[in-house]
C-alpha cells in the first residue's frame, strides 16, 4: 500500500484523539465520557476477574457441545441476512472528501481497496480483544477465544464485502434475481428437510419439533460445517492437531474471501463515486432520525396517506405527522419482527433439548426475550424529539402549550412499540400456547410502560442532545450517552413493572386467584406512573436552547 495512505491512517488516528479531547472540554461531554469510562472500567474489571482470577468450574462454563451446536446457527443467520439485505451498491462507505481527493490521487484501485480493508480490520482488533475476555465462559482458553474472535470478525467483514462486490459485478437486476434464487433454495431445503423428517417417522412437538428435526438432518449439518470451524477454534482447550486443522480451515476461508474481494474490485470505485453522495446523505439522515428517518428518502410518489386527525388543542397535527412517518416505515417494523422471531430459533432448540419440563417454561422465556428486545425498538424507530432534533426551533414557535407538544411527540412511538410487543406475544401464544395470561398483561401494560420508557428517553435526550448515530468511530461521549439512557430506562422499567407487579400479586391473592382482577390491579398503578415523565419532558423542552444545545 502507498506510504501516503499509511500516513493518512496515522493522521486520522490523531484526529480521533483530538476530537476525544475536544469532547471532554464541555460539561455534558465530560459527564458522558466519564459515565462511559466508569461503566467500561467496571465491566472490564468484572470480566477480567471472572476470566483470570476466579476458578473455572463446570458450572461456570457453557458445555462445549452446546456452544458448537448453536453458535454456527448465529453465523448462518448473519450470512443469510447479508445476502437478503445487500444490494448492487458499493460495499465501502466513502465520505465525499475521500471520493474527491483519494479517487483523483496517484493511487491504484487495489491500493484504495487495501486501505479500506486495513482500516476496517484495525477496528476489529480491539473488539476481538474485548470479546475474547467476555466470552471466557464459552472459550476453551483465552488464546483460543482471541484467535476465534479474530477469525470470526474477519469472516463477517470479508463476507459482507464479498456479497456486495458480487452484487456490484452482477448488476442490480441480475443480483436481485440471483438473491431470490438463493433464498428460495434455502426455503426449499428447509421444507425438504421438514418433509423428510415427517416421512421417516413423524414429528412430535408441533413447530418446535419441526425445528429440532430440521436442525438434526444431515443436509443441514453439512451446510453449517464451515461455520462450525470457527466455533471449534473457540472451544478448543488444547492446541493439538485438531485445533490447527480447524484454525487452518477457518483461516483458509478468510483468505479465500480476501482473494475474491481483490478479484472482484473491477467496478467498486465507480460504484463508490456514484453512490457516495447518496450513502452519505443516508448516514446523515440515520444520525438525525434513526432508521425511521430513512423512510422519508424513498423516491417517487408516496403510496400511504393518513386522514387528518382531530385538532385536540394542537396535539392532533403533531401525532398525524409522526404517525404518517411511522406508517411509511412499516417495512422497518416488519424487519425487526422477523429478526426477533428468527433470533428465537436457537433458544427454542436449546431449551427444548433439555429435560426437566423445559417446554413449559419455553413460551414465557421467549416472550420475555421479545419484550426485552422491545426496549431497543425505541432507539431504532424514533418518531419523537429524537427525530426532530433539527426541527425543535419550529416546534418552539408553534402557538401550542409546551406540554401538548410533548404529549403529541410521545404518542406515536408508544403506539408503535405497543403494537410490536402485542403482536410478538400473540404470535408466540399462537404457536407455543400457554401465554394467555401473559398476553393479557401485555395488552394491559404495553401502553403505560412504553409511555414511561419513551418519556424517560426523550427527557434524557433533551438534557443530553445528540444524533442517533456516533459522529465517528470511538465516540466515547455518544457511548456514555447510550449507557445513561439504558440506566435511566432500566430504573424506569424497574418501577414501571415492579409496582404494578406488587399490586397484581396482592389483588390476585386477595380476590381468590382471579387473573382478570390482577390485570386490572396492575393497570392502574402503571397508568399513574406513565404520566410522571410528561412534566419532565415539558420542562426539558422549554429549557432546550436551539443555538447552544443542537448537536452538530
Amino acid at each position: 500500500m502507498n506510504s501516503a495512505l499509511w500516513l493518512l491512517m496515522k493522521l486520522r488516528l490523531k484526529g480521533w484523539a483530538r476530537r476525544l479531547g475536544r469532547n471532554v472540554q464541555t460539561v455534558k461531554g465530560a459527564i458522558l465520557t466519564a459515565i462511559f469510562g466508569l461503566m467500561l472500567l467496571v465491566w472490564l474489571s468484572s470480566i477480567t476477574f471472572s476470566a483470570f482470577m476466579a476458578q473455572r468450574t463446570p458450572s461456570s462454563t457453557v458445555p462445549a457441545e452446546q456452544v458448537e451446536r448453536f453458535l454456527p446457527l448465529v453465523l448462518l443467520i448473519y450470512s443469510l441476512g447479508m445476502i437478503a439485505t445487500s444490494g448492487a451498491q458499493t460495499p465501502f462507505v466513502f465520505a465525499p472528501a475521500e471520493v474527491q481527493f483519494l479517487f483523483s490521487g496517484p493511487f491504484s484501485r487495489r491500493q484504495l481497496l487495501a486501505y479500506k480493508i486495513i482500516s476496517q480490520f484495525l477496528l476489529v482488533l480491539p473488539v476481538s480483544l474485548f470479546m475474547s475476555v467476555a466470552m471466557r465462559s464459552l472459550a476453551g482458553s483465552f488464546l483460543s477465544g482471541l484467535l476465534a474472535a479474530l477469525l470470526t470478525f474477519a469472516f463477517m467483514q470479508l463476507f459482507g464485502l464479498t456479497v456486495n462486490l458480487v452484487a456490484c459485478s452482477l448488476g442490480e437486476a441480475l443480483y436481485s434475481r440471483a438473491r431470490r434464487i438463493v433464498l428460495l433454495g434455502v426455503l426449499v431445503a428447509l421444507a425438504g428437510a421438514a418433509f423428510w423428517a415427517l416421512s421417516t417417522g413423524g414429528i412430535s412437538g408441533g413447530a418446535v419439533g419441526v425445528l429440532k428435526e430440521i436442525e438434526q438432518t444431515e443436509a443441514f449439518q453439512y451446510g453449517i460445517s464451515p461455520f462450525r470451524w470457527f466455533v471449534k477454534v473457540l472451544t478448543a482447550r488444547e492446541w493439538d492437531i485438531d485445533f490447527f486443522q480447524y484454525a487452518g480451515r477457518a483461516l483458509a476461508l478468510d483468505l479465500g474471501m480476501l482473494v475474491l474481494v481483490f478479484a472482484l474490485d473491477a467496478k467498486f470505485m465507480e460504484q463508490a463515486a456514484a453512490n457516495s453522495e447518496r450513502r452519505y446523505a443516508r448516514l446523515q439522515k440515520l444520525r438525525s432520525g434513526g432508521m425511521a428517518g430513512l423512510a422519508t428518502m424513498k423516491p417517487g410518489k408516496p403510496r400511504i396517506f393518513l386522514s387528518p386527525l382531530p385538532w385536540l388543542g394542537g396535539i392532533g397535527p403533531i401525532v398525524w405527522r409522526q404517525m404518517l412517518a411511522a406508517m411509511r416505515s412499516h417495512r422497518i417494523l416488519g424487519v425487526l419482527i422477523f429478526a426477533t422471531l428468527i433470533s428465537c430459533i436457537g433458544p427454542v432448540i436449546a431449551a427444548t433439548s433439555n429435560a426437566n419440563n423445559s417446554d413449559q417454561a419455553l413460551p414465557y422465556t421467549l416472550a420475555g426475550m421479545a419484550l426485552v428486545m422491545s426496549m431497543l425498538l425505541n432507539q431504532a424507530l424514533a418518531f419523537d424529539f429524537r427525530a426532530d432534533v433539527d426541527r425543535i426551533e419550529v416546534l418552539k414557535t408553534l402557538p401550542i402549550p409546551a406540554w401538548r407538544i410533548a404529549v403529541g411527540q410521545l404518542i406515536t412511538p408508544v403506539l408503535y412499540s405497543s403494537v410490536y410487543q402485542v403482536f410478538l406475544v400473540a404470535i408466540l401464544n399462537l404457536f407455543l400456547g400457554q401465554l394467555d395470561v401473559m398476553l393479557a398483561f401485555t395488552v394491559a401494560l404495553a401502553i403505560p410502560v412504553n409511555l414511561l420508557l419513551t418519556g424517560v428517553e426523550n427527557w434524557l435526550f433533551l438534557l443530553f442532545p445528540a444524533r442517533m448515530g456516533p459522529a465517528h468511530p470511538g465516540d466515547f461521549s455518544h457511548a456514555g450517552r447510550q449507557m445513561l439512557l439504558m440506566i435511566g430506562k432500566g430504573v424506569a422499567l424497574l418501577f414501571g413493572l415492579g409496582l404494578p407487579g406488587v399490586f397484581a400479586a396482592t389483588a390476585y391473592l386477595v380476590a381468590g386467584r382471579i387473573w382478570f382482577i390482577a390485570v386490572v390491579a396492575a393497570f392502574v398503578p402503571a397508568l399513574v406512573l406513565s404520566f410522571l415523565p410528561i412534566p419532565l419532558v415539558t420542562l426539558a423542552f422549554k429549557n432546550f436552547d436551539v443555538s447552544r444545545d443542537t448537536p452538530p
